[in-house]
């Protein structure tokens, strides 16, 4: 379930891109957070009802369940359209992680947090291909670590697990500084202190191994590095740039060939977000003539 709400917080990354943000986020938020939590309920409540809880797999619960209810009414026909839609789905979820994800090394490359490599454009497209290839070539990493002495159900569950601890630890100190943010409400401090309890509970029950696990040691030690490898090299990439001088600065100035030129994050950012900003309107033109 904690995986299910996580993910909201990758939209804030693209706010240049959507129109309206202020606006239009936190009512998507609200509506995501309703619909998400309707479908689970029912989607579990289905499950359970068509397939015995010890029988339930981890990985193709959904399918057992389609399976079953398209054997029970004589309509097996169903089962690969339905396979079909839930690859689909599944592909654009990967999709919108990618998109969402991929822009956190991208800004963090234009700021000099990271490598500034990372901040490159695509001259044609306008995505941030080092980014993405970046994020893709770690990803196939990390599962290819998951998959050493472990079972697919297994590493299944590490990857998962271990993405729910990464992206809760950032929600913990968010809470804790909305707790003591200066001129925030009772009630909303009161929310700061539930986020934050719920989000450390969270962490500690994704170290429960589930029931097919077969080495528990194995699986925690997997864990462990799972989480702590990517969070502490983030913390190595990161410290060396705070110490920096230039850090924070709002302005960075060169001399080239007589010419003072502004390399600022700042101004970095504005220029790799124009080129987002003219991609997206040639696909708008191209969608458009497309359609005409």
């Amino acid at each position: 379930m904690c995986f299910a709400f996580i993910g909201v917080e990758l939209a804030s990354t693209m706010g240049d891109e959507i129109h309206d943000p202020g606006r239009n986020l936190p009512r998507a938020i609200v509506v995501a957070g309703v619909v998400t939590l309707g479908s689970y309920l029912a989607l579990t409540a289905a499950l359970q009802a068509l397939v015995p809880t010890p029988e339930i797999g981890v990985i193709q619960g959904l399918m057992q369940a389609v399976d079953r209810g398209a054997a029970d009414t004589g309509a097996a026909w169903l089962v690969t359209p339905v396979a079909l839609v839930m690859a689909v789905s599944i592909g654009g979820g990967a999709s919108a992680w990618f998109a969402g994800s991929s822009r956190v090394p991208f800004v963090a490359g234009i700021n000099r947090a990271l490598p500034p490599s990372l901040g490159r454009v695509h001259p044609r497209w306008g995505s941030p291909h080092v980014a993405l290839l970046t994020h893709a070539a770690l990803s196939a990493i990390l599962i290819a670590c998951a998959l050493v002495g472990s079972s697919v159900p297994e590493a299944y569950q590490v990857l998962l697990k271990a993405a729910v601890v990464i992206q809760l630890v950032p929600f913990v100190y968010m809470f804790v500084g909305l707790v003591r943010l200066d001129g925030v409400s009772r009630p909303m401090k009161a929310a700061g202190l539930a986020g934050c309890l719920s989000s450390v509970v969270g962490i500690g029950a994704a170290f429960i191994p589930a029931a097919g696990v077969t080495s528990v040691v194995v699986f925690e030690i997997k864990m462990l590095v799972g989480c702590l490898v990517p969070i502490g090299l983030g913390f190595l990439l990161f410290l060396p740039w705070q110490r920096s001088p230039s850090a924070g600065a709002d302005l960075q100035v060169v001399e080239s060939a007589g010419q003072r030129i502004d390399t600022s994050p700042d101004r970095q950012m504005t220029e790799s977000l124009d080129q987002y900003a003219r991609a997206d309107t040639r696909d708008e033109h191209v969608c458009g003539a497309a359609t005409r």
